[in-house]
């Protein structure tokens, strides 16, 4: 997890994947290597301040990057599990335990193993900060985002001025079309912290979406002046002016952002389908459509970028829309990647209430999908996610019923 050092070197801090801070007072170590000889080169760390003395304002701490990954040993990881179990069957309300287990799940990528050991601890202890956070994990893994949503807004009852808490669930209520709620979280979080510009940046997606274009503007225009240089904002002021319908200014914002891409369609479907379908922090579902409609329009019969401009206009719920690109997708992909546009049919079908559409569109998708034996495993990883966003959608298939239901049988 991130690595930063003290403005003065003395000291490494480290944040773990279960929001705990580890920080090594590196003075204290080097003393201890000093008296074995084996200290490092390096001159001695600053003198800290005494406590009676008043700090001056520090420089910002120095970060850290580590490139590569750790290596867990599966080994380790079987004994921690049978570690965990044994204290489980002793006692079944070991609460450390539970958020144990259900942390090695999700390290292991077993999500739906993760949940009931999670929601157990949130049942006896409702406002457990780990337990909240691996949780809501472990639903966005599983697509479930609804979940996820509900665990933030459970742990925001018990937390209510947690900022990470209030971004992620206002980035998930933007996601899940409800800007209502995403607008109450920026407000809160900006009335803290009024130079975060990510929630700034939300906040004016949100007003935009509820209709407040105006509003939206003045958050845009304070970005603008810290960063003329991110084309996403150009997008994002040329949808609030046509949305107030100054229709020739969002003209020029969104030639304004183009000319700041490269005219390589494949680089622009690239950023659009992380901003429609990546993490739930990068997605930016306007900003998808905008990049989206310029692939396609530099490549128009292109596959992929037919399929990324028919999946995020789904995200933005232009069904009718969406249902008719990814049609076209279909046509020029001609049985290639099919899934990518099948499940997003299905959905677009089901949110207009075509309910046999629906369901042909995503059985379809599944049999395609387990008939290929060499699909890349990102595609598979991909489509895994969509096919379980389709499923949280679509109802529960129904076993027909015959059709005198008291004959003997």
């Amino acid at each position: 997890m991130p690595l930063v050092f003290s403005f003065d070197g003395a000291e490494l801090i480290a944040r773990t994947n279960q929001r705990t801070a580890l920080v090594w007072d590196l003075r204290l170590i080097r003393a201890q290597l000093a008296s074995m000889g084996l200290d490092w080169d390096a001159p001695p760390y600053p003198t800290p301040p005494r406590e009676n003395v008043a700090a001056g304002p520090h420089p910002p701490p120095l970060a850290v990057r580590v490139i590569g990954e750790v290596l867990e040993p599966a080994a380790r990881r079987a004994a921690e599990r049978a570690e965990t179990n044994r204290r489980l069957a002793a006692n079944p309300d070991d609460a450390e335990a539970l958020i144990q287990r259900g942390w090695l799940s999700i390290v292991q990528e077993k999500w739906r193993e993760a949940v009931p050991d999670l929601e157990r601890v949130l049942h006896s202890r409702p406002g457990d900060v780990d337990a909240a956070w691996l949780l809501g994990e472990a639903y966005e893994e599983l697509s479930d985002l609804a979940a996820a949503l509900e665990t933030y807004k459970r742990l925001l009852k018990y937390h209510l001025d947690d900022r990470d808490a209030l971004l992620e669930h206002g980035a998930l209520a933007l996601v899940l079309d409800r800007p209502d709620e995403a607008l109450v979280d920026f407000d809160r979080v900006l009335a803290a912290d009024p130079d975060l510009d990510g929630a700034r940046y939300r906040r004016a997606r949100a007003l935009i979406r509820l209709g407040r274009p105006r509003e939206a503007m003045t958050d845009i225009d304070v970005l603008l002046a810290k960063h003329p240089e991110q084309y996403g904002l150009y997008v994002l002021r040329g949808t609030a002016r046509e949305a107030m319908g100054e229709l020739e200014q969002a003209h020029v914002d969104q030639e304004k952002a183009i000319s700041m891409l490269p005219r390589d369609p494949d680089s622009m479907n690239g950023r659009a389908w992380l901003d429609a379908t990546g993490p739930i922090h990068q997605r930016d579902h306007e900003r998808a459509v905008a990049l989206a409609r310029r692939a396609v329009a530099l490549a128009p019969s292109d596959q992929m970028s037919l399929n990324t401009l028919g999946v995020a206009l789904y995200r933005i719920g232009q069904y009718a829309e969406s249902i008719a690109v990814l049609e076209q997708s279909r046509t020029a992909g001609n049985g290639r990647l099919e899934a990518f546009d099948l499940f997003f049919l299905a959905m677009a079908h089901q949110r207009l209430g075509h309910v046999a559409q629906a369901r042909s569109c995503f059985d379809r998708a599944v049999r395609w999908l387990e008939l290929q034996k060499n699909l890349p495993a990102q595609y598979r990883s991909e489509l895994t996610r969509f096919r379980t966003e389709a499923e949280n959608l679509l109802p529960q298939a129904v076993a027909e019923l015959p059709a005198d239901v008291f004959a003997p049988r």
